[in-house]
């Protein structure tokens, strides 16, 4: 079922790649007039609780897409479209945009197979039957540490940030896929050297795509890691506690352990080779 899984995030990726090649799909940040045409990003969260969600969808319209850059006029997404400068889902306006890489390794738009965790919080910008996913590709020997990050100043009160991610590579190489919170806007190596708090996902021995390694960071500093069975998406949730000064992790269901961090970001960030979907930041009580 794993595998299975994962296998069709892959197959989708591929083919959805060669048909945005095909179709002419950019993968740059800016350049272009774009095409002006009504925002399609939702005006209001998809919960109350909720004050940030991006499920990376192509848009109501792929071909028309989404907004890009300081004008947000709409532009295509294709799978390998590059996320640099597009506009975050809810709350989406010109002051939240994504930045990655243009130049070498970098984050983009990609397909994959129904992501089942995000079932509960349906969006108007990823109709049947695309679900976006952002993926930082990998191959044998390439390893590479480029983020995506996009503004976020967190909440007064607790709240969590939330995801689901899988980590490509090889068992034993170096590569990892990882998400938390960040005071930089660096766009390689950023949570390894400047994150608050987040966490990182690896394969392991044997290769067999389901057996992999966990590790909770504050920087380059490890609280606490161990082994965990991948899925295709692995739901991953830190809460933090401004008051208290602690944050709490839950990886696929179970929870990783409460610890002391002084959190106080500017940057959601994901690091790393991958894939991510569905990040989602809700008040908690």
């Amino acid at each position: 079922m794993n595998v299975k899984r994962t296998f069709a995030v892959l197959a989708a990726t591929a083919v959805l790649s060669t048909q945005a090649f095909a179709s002419g799909g950019t993968g740059g940040g800016g350049g272009g007039t774009g095409t002006v045409l009504p925002n399609p990003l939702p005006t209001t969260p998809p919960a109350p609780d909720i004050v940030l969600r991006e499920s990376f969808g192509p848009g109501a319209d792929p071909s028309v897409g989404r907004p890009q850059g300081g004008k947000g006029a709409l532009r295509p997404v294709f799978a390998g479209t590059s996320l640099a400068g597009y506009w975050l889902e809810y709350p989406g306006n010109k002051s939240t945009t994504w930045s990655t890489s243009d130049v070498g390794p970098g984050w983009h738009y990609a397909y994959a197979s129904l992501n089942p965790f995000e079932a509960a919080l349906p969006s108007p910008i990823q109709p049947d039957p695309f679900n976006g996913v952002i993926i930082s590709e990998w191959r044998d020997g390439s390893i590479a540490w480029p983020d995506a990050v996009v503004p976020f100043r967190g909440v007064a009160g607790r709240y969590s940030l939330s995801a689901e991610m899988y980590p490509g590579g090889m068992p034993g190489a170096g590569q990892y896929v990882g998400i938390g919170l960040t005071g930089s806007a660096a766009l390689q190596s950023n949570l390894g050297a400047s994150g608050q708090i987040w966490i990182r996902l690896s394969q392991m021995l044997p290769n067999d795509g389901m057996h992999g390694q966990y590790e909770v960071l504050v920087g380059n500093q490890v609280l606490v890691s161990g082994p965990v069975i991948l899925d295709g998406f692995n739901p991953l949730s830190i809460t933090v506690d401004p008051a208290a000064q602690t944050v709490d992790v839950v990886l696929n269901g179970v929870d990783l352990g409460t610890f002391a961090a002084r959190v106080s970001p500017s940057y959601i960030a994901v690091e790393g080779q991958g894939w991510v979907d569905d990040i989602v930041v809700r008040v908690v009580p």
